[in-house]
């Protein structure tokens, strides 16, 4: 018999942005519309430090949760966001945690109901959307004291003969919440199964 999962969707949506001030109240629309498309969430947090959102969030039937200033930054990874959400609300080893950020654009429900099916697989713990890079890291060298060096050190000459290279993409990115401890701060690890993304993804930044 398949084991029952709890679906449970976490939107980040901090007050202040670097680049791009209010970005999250602005593109939160797209995120709302987005939502009522999937009829699978069982619960649906906001964590935020903007009262905006507090309101927003009674509108839509999710739940609001008041995130700690010192969890608010820019310099704050979001690992540290979700281990506050998940001890937070007592979410168990039964749980699969999806985030939900607002400025990737666009999510698309058949994405989802992939990633859906394969993190309800005994044997899968997380799973991440990847794209291919734009410059690859064999061709990417940093410098130092007025040297170049290489990322990654290598002798192919020829575009042909570069090995495929991606980058991870948060437009999809679930676990079970369970396996969070062994992630890194971008909610990756070896085990982490990808799903190629081919289309194009816009992150307003």
């Amino acid at each position: 018999m398949k084991k029952k999962y709890r679906h449970i969707a976490i939107i980040p949506a901090r007050k202040n942005s670097v680049g791009y001030p209010r970005k999250n109240r602005k593109f939160f629309s797209y995120t709302q519309k987005f939502l009522k498309k999937i009829k699978w969430f069982d619960e649906i947090y906001i964590t935020s430090d903007d009262g905006w959102f507090k309101k927003h969030s009674i509108k839509n039937g999710y739940k609001f949760l008041k995130r700690n200033k010192k969890l608010s930054g820019h310099k704050v990874s979001i690992k540290k966001v979700m281990e506050d959400t998940l001890k937070k609300k007592n979410l168990n080893s039964d749980a699969i945690i999806w985030l939900i950020y607002i400025p990737l654009l666009p999510k698309s429900k058949k994405l989802f109901e992939r990633a859906k099916k394969m993190i309800e697989r005994k044997n899968i713990r997380s799973v991440c959307g990847f794209t291919k890079v734009k410059t690859h890291p064999f061709l990417s060298w940093f410098r130092k004291k007025n040297k170049i060096y290489q990322y990654c050190k290598n002798n192919v000459f020829r575009r042909q003969d570069l090995p495929a290279a991606f980058m991870h993409n948060h437009i999809v990115c679930t676990f079970k919440s369970k396996e969070l401890r062994k992630l890194n701060d971008e909610l990756l690890n070896s085990n982490t199964r990808p799903i190629i993304i081919n289309d194009q993804i816009n992150e307003i930044d």
